[in-house]
């Protein structure tokens, strides 16, 4: 396919030609090809010699764009946290290792509240959410079925978790994640 030239560029794109001039319309092959082309037909420096800046040819200003509206946090995505220590709604925050205390070894005397628990679909397994007493302050223990911890509280306090009354000694534990856990001692 022949390609008919007007000046430095050809008058129609083909598939050496890709790249057009905005002034003229000319197509041109390479970039370096096209920034002659505007540097010399298309600018002040070719008439006067003197290297143009951004300033001086609107069409090579950066275009500003309008500023961003600021983003409404109130609506969509996702809320932020509350200050509340964890607990939303009607249930109490979960006991963690921290609360026991903040050492491996540390011990505490939990009192079941006597409420009934719930079964949830936790990150491991099914769970039972025990609400406890620790220091005056309520919270839910976790126990997932089928765990050390939900085999000891079966012994101990029998196989219905809602008649669960009394209280259970549990200590601080490190599991093989190096994290510390909530163990029921026996």
């Amino acid at each position: 396919m022949k390609t008919a030239y007007r000046g430095e560029g050809a008058l129609y794109r083909d598939t050496i030609n890709v790249l057009d001039c905005a002034f003229c319309g000319e197509w041109f092959p390479t970039f370096e090809r096209l920034a002659k082309h505007v540097y010399a037909r298309h600018t002040g420096a070719a008439i006067s010699g003197a290297p143009i800046s951004r300033r001086q040819h609107p069409t090579m200003a950066k275009k500003t764009r309008k500023p961003a509206k600021p983003v409404n946090r109130t609506r969509g995505g996702i809320p932020a946290p509350s200050a509340d220590d964890g607990s939303s709604g009607d249930f109490n925050p979960f006991l963690k290792a921290d609360h026991v205390g903040k050492r491996v070894g540390a011990t505490a005397k939990l009192k079941i509240a006597g409420e009934a628990p719930r079964v949830v679909d936790g990150n491991f397994g099914e769970q039972i959410i025990v609400p406890v007493s620790l220091n005056g302050k309520r919270y839910d223990l976790a126990i997932t079925i089928d765990s050390v911890n939900h085999r000891l509280m079966f012994e101990r306090f029998g196989a219905n978790p809602a008649a669960w009354r009394g209280s259970v000694n549990v200590e601080v534990k490190m599991s093989r994640q190096d994290r510390p856990y909530i163990a029921v001692v026996r």
